[in-house]
Protein backbone atom coordinates (compact mmCIF):
# COMPACT_ATOMS: atom_id res chain seq x y z
CA UNK A 1 0.00 0.00 0.00
CA UNK A 2 0.96 3.53 -0.25
CA UNK A 3 0.27 7.39 -0.02
CA UNK A 4 -2.01 8.47 -2.27
CA UNK A 5 -0.36 11.45 -4.06
CA UNK A 6 1.17 12.38 -7.58
CA UNK A 7 4.62 10.73 -6.82
CA UNK A 8 3.17 7.67 -5.61
CA UNK A 9 1.13 7.23 -8.69
CA UNK A 10 4.18 7.61 -10.62
CA UNK A 11 5.93 4.90 -8.30
CA UNK A 12 2.57 2.65 -8.69
CA UNK A 13 2.35 3.17 -12.60
CA UNK A 14 5.81 3.83 -14.02
CA UNK A 15 4.39 6.44 -15.55
CA UNK A 16 3.25 10.11 -14.93
CA UNK A 17 -0.79 9.61 -15.08
CA UNK A 18 -2.47 12.09 -17.85
CA UNK A 19 -5.69 11.87 -15.99
CA UNK A 20 -6.65 11.58 -12.20
CA UNK A 21 -10.06 11.42 -12.46
CA UNK A 22 -11.54 7.96 -11.38
CA UNK A 23 -13.02 6.86 -14.58
CA UNK A 24 -9.87 7.16 -16.24
CA UNK A 25 -8.36 5.47 -13.58
CA UNK A 26 -10.59 2.78 -13.38
CA UNK A 27 -9.87 1.75 -17.46
CA UNK A 28 -6.48 2.09 -17.41
CA UNK A 29 -4.84 1.60 -13.17
CA UNK A 30 -6.90 -1.00 -11.67
CA UNK A 31 -4.88 -1.32 -9.20
CA UNK A 32 -4.66 2.61 -8.21
CA UNK A 33 -8.50 3.11 -8.40
CA UNK A 34 -8.81 0.44 -6.11
CA UNK A 35 -6.60 2.26 -3.60
CA UNK A 36 -8.09 5.61 -4.42
CA UNK A 37 -11.16 4.34 -3.64
CA UNK A 38 -10.17 2.98 0.11
CA UNK A 39 -9.36 6.97 1.20
CA UNK A 40 -11.22 9.31 -1.48
CA UNK A 41 -10.94 12.29 0.83
CA UNK A 42 -6.99 12.30 0.64
CA UNK A 43 -7.64 11.85 -3.06
CA UNK A 44 -9.76 14.66 -3.86
CA UNK A 45 -7.49 16.69 -1.62
CA UNK A 46 -5.13 15.59 -4.38
CA UNK A 47 -6.41 16.89 -7.32
CA UNK A 48 -6.05 20.49 -8.60
CA UNK A 49 -8.18 22.73 -8.65
CA UNK A 50 -9.00 22.23 -12.54
CA UNK A 51 -8.63 18.17 -12.25
CA UNK A 52 -12.40 16.78 -12.63
CA UNK A 53 -13.31 13.26 -10.44
CA UNK A 54 -14.92 12.30 -13.10
CA UNK A 55 -14.32 12.86 -16.59
CA UNK A 56 -16.42 11.16 -18.97
CA UNK A 57 -20.07 11.27 -18.98
CA UNK A 58 -20.89 7.76 -20.16
CA UNK A 59 -18.96 6.48 -17.39
CA UNK A 60 -21.07 8.35 -14.69
CA UNK A 61 -22.82 6.16 -13.66
CA UNK A 62 -20.92 3.26 -13.35
CA UNK A 63 -18.18 5.34 -11.36
CA UNK A 64 -20.18 7.00 -8.60
CA UNK A 65 -21.95 3.77 -7.95
CA UNK A 66 -18.37 2.26 -7.29
CA UNK A 67 -18.19 5.83 -5.19
CA UNK A 68 -21.29 4.73 -3.16
CA UNK A 69 -20.21 1.16 -2.41
CA UNK A 70 -17.03 2.18 -1.50
CA UNK A 71 -17.40 5.29 0.61
CA UNK A 72 -20.93 7.50 0.58
CA UNK A 73 -19.78 9.90 3.02
CA UNK A 74 -17.17 11.34 0.08
CA UNK A 75 -19.98 10.72 -2.86
CA UNK A 76 -21.23 15.02 -2.46
CA UNK A 77 -17.00 15.63 -3.15
CA UNK A 78 -16.92 13.61 -6.00
CA UNK A 79 -20.11 14.45 -7.88
CA UNK A 80 -18.76 18.26 -6.97
CA UNK A 81 -15.49 17.49 -9.05
CA UNK A 82 -17.15 15.88 -11.80
CA UNK A 83 -16.99 17.79 -15.16
CA UNK A 84 -19.77 19.86 -15.82
CA UNK A 85 -21.49 17.38 -18.20
CA UNK A 86 -21.50 14.45 -16.16
CA UNK A 87 -24.98 15.11 -15.37
CA UNK A 88 -27.86 12.19 -15.19
CA UNK A 89 -30.02 12.60 -18.47
CA UNK A 90 -31.88 9.39 -18.41
CA UNK A 91 -34.68 8.87 -15.35
CA UNK A 92 -33.40 8.56 -11.99
CA UNK A 93 -35.06 4.94 -11.67
CA UNK A 94 -32.47 2.98 -13.30
CA UNK A 95 -30.15 4.60 -10.39
CA UNK A 96 -29.66 2.47 -7.03
CA UNK A 97 -32.16 5.26 -4.66
CA UNK A 98 -29.20 5.84 -2.69
CA UNK A 99 -27.27 8.02 -4.74
CA UNK A 100 -30.36 10.34 -5.55
CA UNK A 101 -30.20 12.59 -2.81
CA UNK A 102 -26.48 13.38 -3.21
CA UNK A 103 -27.06 13.52 -6.99
CA UNK A 104 -30.70 16.15 -6.27
CA UNK A 105 -27.91 18.36 -3.54
CA UNK A 106 -25.34 18.55 -6.64
CA UNK A 107 -27.36 19.44 -9.17
CA UNK A 108 -26.18 16.22 -11.40
CA UNK A 109 -29.63 15.15 -12.28
CA UNK A 110 -32.16 16.45 -15.42
CA UNK A 111 -35.03 18.40 -13.81
CA UNK A 112 -37.83 16.66 -15.26
CA UNK A 113 -41.08 15.70 -14.40
CA UNK A 114 -40.83 11.80 -14.54
CA UNK A 115 -36.98 12.44 -12.41
CA UNK A 116 -38.75 14.72 -9.66
CA UNK A 117 -41.95 12.58 -8.83
CA UNK A 118 -39.42 9.36 -8.34
CA UNK A 119 -37.58 11.18 -5.94
CA UNK A 120 -40.90 12.77 -4.27
CA UNK A 121 -42.05 9.02 -4.09
CA UNK A 122 -38.71 7.92 -2.62
CA UNK A 123 -37.99 10.61 -0.33
CA UNK A 124 -40.40 13.88 -0.22
CA UNK A 125 -39.76 17.35 -0.80
CA UNK A 126 -36.78 17.19 1.49
CA UNK A 127 -33.96 19.88 1.58
CA UNK A 128 -31.84 17.82 -1.55
CA UNK A 129 -34.59 17.99 -3.84
CA UNK A 130 -35.58 21.71 -3.02
CA UNK A 131 -31.87 22.76 -4.12
CA UNK A 132 -32.09 21.55 -7.40
CA UNK A 133 -36.22 22.60 -7.76
CA UNK A 134 -34.28 26.13 -6.58
CA UNK A 135 -32.07 25.98 -9.65
CA UNK A 136 -34.45 26.09 -12.06
CA UNK A 137 -37.31 28.19 -13.51
CA UNK A 138 -39.58 25.40 -14.16
CA UNK A 139 -39.70 21.54 -14.67
CA UNK A 140 -39.60 20.00 -18.03
CA UNK A 141 -42.74 18.25 -18.89
CA UNK A 142 -42.59 16.13 -22.01
CA UNK A 143 -45.79 14.13 -23.58
CA UNK A 144 -45.82 11.20 -21.58
CA UNK A 145 -46.79 12.97 -18.38
CA UNK A 146 -50.07 12.32 -17.98
CA UNK A 147 -52.22 15.00 -16.27
CA UNK A 148 -52.73 13.08 -12.90
CA UNK A 149 -49.15 13.14 -12.49
CA UNK A 150 -48.86 16.97 -13.55
CA UNK A 151 -51.28 17.69 -10.68
CA UNK A 152 -49.80 14.92 -8.19
CA UNK A 153 -46.13 16.86 -8.87
CA UNK A 154 -47.71 20.71 -8.21
CA UNK A 155 -49.60 19.23 -5.43
CA UNK A 156 -46.22 17.68 -3.71
CA UNK A 157 -44.36 21.18 -4.76
CA UNK A 158 -46.73 23.35 -3.13
CA UNK A 159 -47.42 21.80 -0.27
CA UNK A 160 -43.84 21.46 0.54
CA UNK A 161 -43.77 25.09 2.89
CA UNK A 162 -40.86 23.48 4.42
CA UNK A 163 -38.30 22.85 2.01
CA UNK A 164 -39.86 25.20 -0.77
CA UNK A 165 -40.13 28.95 0.37
CA UNK A 166 -43.23 30.63 -0.93
CA UNK A 167 -40.78 32.72 -3.15
CA UNK A 168 -39.26 29.52 -5.28
CA UNK A 169 -42.71 27.92 -5.72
Amino acid sequence: TYDISRSSFVKATGVAIPSLALDDLDVSYPRVFDRVLRDLPEYLDVLNVDEVSIRLPAEFVQTIGKVLEADSSSLDRVLQRAAPDCVITSGLSGLDPRLWPSLARTGRFTINASNVLAYIDRYGVDDNIAVSLASVQSIAIDATTSEADKQRLAIAILSASTSLPSSQV
